[in-house]
């Protein structure tokens, strides 16, 4: 038997060995991970990748202080490096790392609200904003422009304001911030933000009606997790401390009879004792959800969409539940018996915005009174029909805009499996890198090497022949 013979017949041997124990093989990459493709400091970032990149590594001392969102993560999943390096965009690579190896992040939704034209906007795990209309669909358009203050603060939350006609976001910087707004637009997603003066120090923000003097207040979370509240409805006035609950909090949302909920330090769903919440206790009747939670928001069949933790695979998924009660476990979608709110409606768009902008009853366009009979509400609903037609007409005509849709996890799993390839591939070099004729052995695979620049060209650009 000839030396080339043999090495042929060694790498048949060790590709059979790798095929069979390919799950053990998977684990181990999987858990090594692997350094990430970013480039080095001052390169564009790759926003249509569904790996996050390290954007912070020359950030400023200081100028994202560490507030409870992220002292609960690093205390809950502390077993779980590459799951804080995926929650917390801020975080340098130097402190991500496991073996000597860069954790690789891969793109997730971390907070969901809906606008008042039916979207559904989400702000990613790279602070950005990204968009879809259901959320049972499979592709997210984004990141959206202009979707970070000043153009590198991520964003840990958006909302609007009481009217849903402009952007509301609270940064990494624990600053709040709101679109310009074009006014030729019902909402602008990619205005530029300016800074809203006086909120300081908060890591969420939402809206509380004062019928006392008929003007909404804000209400917010400080970055130690206490419910503060605006003295009246300027961004600028005192906040003060709001509700006797002392628990620490990291979210607030409403539900349909006026329940406040909120999320806790543990990342757990819980719900106040009464609707006048803010002399209320969180409710020891109910137990906290089974399932940890970075963000909820209701579906129109009254059950919960949960952007759920799943610590072993270091990532965030959005499930829903199948039952209506704010302590139901989350379901993925696959097996979800209830994806599709329209076969059981039970309320209505407008109250789902409600329950996260704040709970209200007297101001703005989404009082419910006033919806069937006021004009600026019919003024805004038919800008939205209008634009909706104006858009089928140009697809119509063939004039397609620039939108880029993609579906990330469908994109994480491609460039994970291609990196566990490339581990792969190394091996084998390695392999027939003692064999005196390699040049046949490398022949043999000469087809992947073919596909790869096949691939390679059509990204240039170029003729494949």
């Amino acid at each position: 038997m000839d030396t080339k013979t043999l090495w042929l017949g060694v790498l048949l041997v060790t590709l059979f060995v790798i095929i069979i124990n390919w799950k053990e093989i998977n684990n181990c990459l999987t858990k090594d991970d692997i350094t990430s493709k970013t480039s080095k400091e001052g390169f564009k970032p790759n926003l249509n990748s569904a790996v996050v990149n390290y954007e912070y590594d020359k950030q400023d001392s200081g100028e994202f202080p560490e507030t409870i969102y992220e002292k609960a993560i690093k205390l809950n999943f502390k077993d779980y490096p590459a799951l804080i390096c995926n929650l917390i965009p801020t975080m340098k690579s130097s402190e991500c790392r496991i073996g000597g190896n860069k954790i690789v992040k891969y793109k997730f939704p971390v907070h969901i609200t809906k606008m008042i034209d039916g979207n559904h906007l989400a702000v990613f795990n790279d602070g950005r904003i990204y968009k879809k209309n259901k959320l049972t669909d499979k592709m997210w358009q984004g990141p959206l422009k202009n979707s970070m203050p000043k153009r590198h603060i991520p964003l840990r939350m958006i909302t609007t304001n009481i009217d849903g006609t402009k952007l509301i976001g609270v940064g990494f910087d624990n600053k709040v911030y709101e679109k310009l707004g074009n006014p030729n637009t019902v909402i602008d997603y990619e205005g530029e933000w300016k800074l809203l003066p006086g909120l300081d120090n908060v890591i969420f923000v939402m809206f509380k009606h004062d019928e006392s003097v008929d003007k909404y207040r804000y209400i917010v979370i400080d970055s130690d997790g206490k419910l503060k509240i605006s003295r009246d409805d300027k961004s600028t006035s005192e906040l003060i401390d709001y509700g006797v609950e002392t628990t620490p909090i990291i979210k607030l949302f409403g539900d349909a009879q006026g329940y406040m909920n909120i999320i806790d330090g543990q990342f757990r769903l819980r719900t106040f004792e009464d609707k006048n919440w803010e002399g209320s206790l969180l409710s020891t009747r109910y137990e906290s959800s089974e399932n940890q939670v970075i963000d909820a928001i209701y579906d129109n069949d009254a059950l919960l969409f949960g952007c759920v933790i799943l610590p072993e695979m270091s990532t965030v998924e959005i499930m829903k539940q199948e039952e209506p009660h704010i302590t139901a476990k989350f379901i993925p979608f696959e097996m979800n018996r209830y994806l599709d709110s329209s076969l059981d409606k039970r309320i209505a768009d407008r109250t789902i915005i409600k329950s996260k902008l704040g709970i209200f009853t007297k101001q703005g366009m989404l009082e419910e009174e006033a919806l069937d009979d006021d004009i600026n509400m019919a003024y805004q609903r038919q800008m939205l029909l209008d634009k909706k037609r104006l858009r089928n007409f140009c697809a119509s005509r063939g004039f397609k805009t620039d939108v880029n849709y993609k579906n990330y996890k469908v994109l994480a799993q491609i460039e994970d499996n291609d990196q566990k390839i490339e581990k792969l591939n190394k091996v084998i070099k390695d392999l027939i890198s003692f064999d005196p004729e390699q040049k046949a052995i490398q022949e043999s695979i000469a087809g992947i090497n073919y596909l790869k620049n096949v691939d390679k060209t059509r990204e240039e650009g170029q003729s494949v022949v």
